[in-house]
Parts: structure tokens; C-alpha cells; sequence
């Protein structure tokens, strides 16, 4: 139901745009709907796609920590919660948020390999038909873990409280 209501709402329109939104959306209910079926690696797969196109799906880290503790609480009431079985959950979680994390470091490691990496952006570059960027002139960023945080703080402004003003 709340699918349905998600799709009827009147800023749907974003989602049915060709724009990274809509696959953004479609990976995070797949991923929600594998997790509740109990499949969390799956699950967390479909997060780890979901976050390749926005940076935000890192936020889905908090899917993943309430079905793993959902699943220990099941467990728990059953009488089979033993240490062992604590320390597989904690394995589990913190592997399964790294593979959600994993779809933005992916992005990012692509964004520095072709852009800083001066051998990957030329070949990069002559098998795409674009021009690479001069190896003697990196990018900014590439310093930095990726170009996502560049962007945002150069051209779109945001930041840490950014947002606000005095005036």
C-alpha cells in the first residue's frame, strides 16, 4: 500500500522522469522488499545500486541495521540468540552496510581514475571520442576520496549548515 500511495503522489513526477531519481527509487524498493522477505544480502545489493546513482543511499545503511536487529530480536524471543549468533549478526551488519557504501566509493573511485589517473583517462578518453584531461593539470578534487563533494561545495553551494544565513 504505501508503494502505491508513494507512486499516486503529486511529486511523482521525478520519478518518472528519466533522471537518476527514478533508478534510485526502484533500487531502494527492491532492496526493501528483499529485506523484508529476509534476504538481506540481496537487500543490501539492491542498496549498493541505489547508491551508485545518488550519493543519499548511503543513508540506507539504516535499513540494513533494522532488519539485522529485527532478525536478532526474532531470534532472541525464540531462545536462540547466543553469543555466537551476536557476533555472525555483527559481522553480517557491518558488512552489509559495506557493501551499500561500496556503490558511492565505486562512483568515486571511477570519477578519480578517470579524471587524476592520467594512463586510465587517456585510455578512457580515446575509446569514448572526449578529450582526456592534461595528466600535469589534476582535477581539484583529486586529492580528495571522489568528485562528489567538489561538485556540491563549488557549484551547488552546499555544505555542512550551508543553507542557512543571517540576515
Amino acid at each position: 500500500n504505501t508503494a502505491v500511495f508513494f507512486i499516486l503522489q503529486p511529486s511523482s513526477i521525478f520519478t518518472l522522469a528519466p533522471y537518476t531519481e527514478a533508478f534510485f527509487v526502484f533500487f531502494c524498493l527492491v532492496g526493501m522488499l528483499l529485506m523484508e522477505n529476509n534476504h538481506l544480502f540481496l537487500g543490501s545489493c539492491a542498496f549498493a545500486v541505489a547508491t551508485c546513482a545518488r550519493s543519499n543511499g548511503i543513508t540506507l545503511c539504516g535499513y540494513v541495521v533494522y532488519f539485522s536487529f529485527r532478525k536478532l530480536a526474532c531470534a532472541s524471543r525464540q531462545g536462540q540468540l547466543h553469543w555466537a549468533r551476536m557476533l555472525m549478526g555483527a559481522f553480517s551488519l557491518v558488512l552489509q552496510c559495506g557493501v551499500v557504501v561500496s556503490g558511492h566509493l565505486a562512483f568515486s573511485l571511477f570519477g578519480n581514475l578517470l579524471y587524476c589517473k592520467s594512463d586510465f583517462a587517456i585510455l578512457s578518453a580515446l575509446q569514448h571520442n572526449f578529450r582526456p584531461h592534461p595528466p600535469q593539470d589534476p582535477r581539484p578534487w583529486c586529492n580528495q576520496l571522489g568528485p562528489y563533494r567538489f561538485v556540491q561545495q563549488t557549484y551547488w553551494g552546499v555544505g555542512f549548515l550551508e543553507y542557512f544565513e543571517f540576515k
